[in-house]
């Protein structure tokens, strides 16, 4: 039976020690002060696609080393069908969005 994916959290963080850090998305929403916008479908085979606004964490103007990361969670399609995995209504967190999609 086939898998999918979709991304639960991704955070994007700064080199200093310890590091500044953001999740540009939690709880598989994307975050609305960055406006994270999905372009690919939310569960997917292959490859996920989001883009969001740019920033750092510093208010000088400069250029800065930043590294992205996501947490994955696979599911049987068959269970995303059924919504017994996957995203659950509701679960986001505030200023953070499931309908993220500007399709």
């Amino acid at each position: 039976m086939p898998a999918k994916f979709y991304a639960t959290e991704c955070t994007v963080s700064d080199t200093k020690d310890p590091p500044n850090s953001y999740n540009i998305i939690q709880d598989a929403c994307g975050s609305n002060l960055v406006q994270v916008e999905r372009i690919s479908e939310p569960y997917v085979v292959d490859k996920l696609q989001y883009s969001y606004k740019s920033f750092s964490f510093e208010i000088i103007t400069g250029t800065y080393d930043l590294s992205f990361s996501c947490t994955l969670q696979f599911c049987l399609q068959a269970d995303v069908g059924s919504g017994t995995c996957g995203y659950k209504n509701g679960d986001c967190p505030d200023e953070y969005s499931w309908d993220n999609s500007y399709d």
